[in-house]
């Protein structure tokens, strides 16, 4: 049995709780959260508990699931905490997924403490961990020449959580919008590390890359985002990631365009619905993790397989 601790505990974090209590394999130990209005009250007859609660792990096979910021250096020291105390991790911090280019100091810093405590760490979810960077480069396994490749992820935001709403800006005016963009609270955090992660997995030697993020209307309101992510080589685009959320938007999809030989071009009608997805790629993702070696790991690294 897998010992569980939970922390983080809004949205995404409680709904990991709830779906994890149909896992034979998982057993939930303890909750905790940083907010004062959580700790001390109650989820499925556990009292949640504050940081400073946290136990040093005494299982065989012990997982913190963190489900906090998208940023690794406002998670590096609840990391090292976590890692001193011997418990392995699974996060969906986005900038922990692929964070070698981006954060080369930080993840060297954890990679280092990780293998001296023998536990491993993870950042996944449905994007970054999945849809536009583990699944588009196995579907390059079916093509011996690859010129480009060209990722969507475009989504209908009404049924996803109010704070991802506002994550894409739903409901600004264009100057709240420009603003958010400029101090980078507005933006999909992860476009980058998926792209390094296809970088790496497919050999390319990048030599330009350009990010654009603007704003999507219905109507007169802005109801979402458009982000764009390109790597270049000799001017031409190799890889090209498209990530487009906003409420009511008409056609949603998951898409993955390789130009090579012989070429594919795969399209998930609809698209994952994020929030679920994210959830179940962190449960699966903990058998393989706990038998991978010790250290800061990505999901090209893990022999993975769904397991419930």
């Amino acid at each position: 049995m897998i010992q569980i601790i939970h922390i983080g505990l809004g949205p995404i974090g409680q709904k990991v709780i709830e779906v994890s209590k149909s896992y034979s394999h998982i057993n939930s130990a303890s909750y905790h959260d940083i907010s004062v209005d959580l700790i001390g009250s109650e989820i499925n007859k556990k009292k949640i508990q504050s940081l400073d609660d946290i136990q040093t792990n005494s299982h065989d096979q012990g997982v913190a699931i963190v489900t906090t910021s998208s940023s690794l250096e406002k998670n590096f020291s609840l990391f090292t905490k976590l890692i001193e105390l011997k418990w392995n991790i699974v996060s969906s911090c986005e900038e922990l997924s692929f964070s070698n280019q981006t954060s080369p100091d930080l993840t060297e810093k954890l990679n280092i403490l990780a293998k001296a405590h023998a536990v491993k760490v993870l950042g996944t979810g449905i994007n970054p961990g999945f849809l536009m960077d583990l699944l588009p480069s196995t579907l390059c396994m079916l093509n011996h020449h690859i010129e480009s490749i060209h990722i969507e992820r475009i989504q209908d935001a009404s049924s996803r959580r109010i704070p991802f709403q506002r994550k894409i800006g739903a409901g600004l005016t264009q100057e709240e919008f420009n603003q958010k963009v400029q101090d980078q609270s507005l933006r999909h955090v992860g476009l980058r590390e998926s792209h390094d992660f296809l970088e790496h997995y497919l050999g390319f030697k990048i030599e330009k890359r350009e990010e654009n993020i603007q704003p999507i209307y219905n109507g007169e309101n802005i109801s979402g985002v458009e982000q764009n992510y390109r790597g270049y080589i000799n001017n031409q685009v190799k890889i090209d990631l498209n990530f487009k959320a906003s409420v009511g938007e008409k056609d949603p999809r998951d898409r993955i365009l390789i130009k090579g030989t012989p070429g594919l071009d795969m399209v998930i009608k609809g698209a994952v619905q994020g929030d679920e997805g994210t959830i179940a790629v962190l449960l699966n993702s903990i058998p393989s993790l706990l038998e991978s070696s010790p250290g800061v790991k990505n999901m090209g690294e893990l022999h993975l397989s769904p397991r419930s």
